[in-house]
């Protein structure tokens, strides 16, 4: 569908760096940058997914979506951090309302297509990466830590809005 994801890097020479991840996780928690696919694999279970670790910086896209349309809200900077043994924390996220979201509109429409059905507010977690551009990481159909204080930023009632989508 034209949406860029982590595993158009497994066959990158340049992929250094691999991740576990619960495959239905949130917030970071079990989530493991690894020095190579090896050890991530070392690491996984039975319910993990091991994809390249993308570089780059860390954003998430605010979608409202309802039938037929979907529209990019904001796009938002995510604070992730790394620690020594490889272990992910998710720090906060910081709502950018000012941020070109003209490389992103693609995005937002080509993961509502990729997803029929989809309606409300949704979360994307996207890697900004220096040559490719944005990288879809995961689709969030819920509200995510963006949607605290949006209304408020954008000076609209999204609550009545996502009602009524």
């Amino acid at each position: 569908r034209g949406v860029l994801t982590p595993l158009a890097f497994a066959k990158d020479p340049s992929t250094r760096r691999w991740v576990s991840k619960p495959d239905d996780g949130a917030g970071a928690l079990n989530t493991h940058v690894h020095a190579d696919m090896s050890a991530a694999r070392d690491h996984a279970g039975a319910t993990v997914v091991i994809e390249p670790w993308v570089e780059g910086s860390a954003m998430s896209l605010s979608l409202l979506c309802r039938p037929g349309h979907v529209e990019l809200l904001c796009v938002n900077r995510q604070h992730i951090g790394i620690d020594a043994q490889g272990h992910v924390a998710f720090e906060g996220v910081s709502i950018d309302r000012e941020a070109d979201s003209g490389a992103f509109e693609p995005v937002a429409r080509s993961v509502a297509l990729a997803i029929p059905g989809l309606r409300g507010f949704v979360g994307v977690d996207v890697v900004w990466h220096e040559r490719r551009g944005p990288v879809v990481i995961e689709v969030n159909p819920r509200p995510t830590c963006a949607y605290v204080g949006l209304s408020a930023a954008l000076g609209r009632n999204l609550a009545a809005e996502l009602l009524d989508a």
